[in-house]
């Protein structure tokens, strides 16, 4: 990928699309932004079953209420959330 130093639209030269400023701007947006949702889809689908399972097995243990399990995976789902937000904005 190169940018072009001149101002005007995509050409093409020997094969290489030539983007200007404004377009590569663009370009790079949309390319880290699909890598950053993607990587955070990632990690929520790492880190969510594995708690849940562990809240379901712990709740059926001490035999607690549908609605107690319920709530405890809610905030767990809501706390990896806020995790992998918090990690990818600092």
């Amino acid at each position: 990928m190169v940018t072009n130093k001149k101002p005007g639209a995509a050409q093409e030269e020997k094969g290489e699309l030539i983007l200007g400023h404004a377009k590569f701007r663009e370009w790079a947006l949309v390319l880290f932004t699909e890598a950053a949702v993607g990587n955070a889809g990632k990690a929520i689908l790492g880190r969510l079953p594995l708690g849940v399972a562990g809240i379901v097995g712990v709740g059926a243990v001490v035999k607690g209420g549908k609605e107690v399990v319920g709530a405890a995976i809610g905030v767990y789902a809501l706390g990896v959330v806020t995790s992998v937000y918090l990690s990818l904005s600092g």
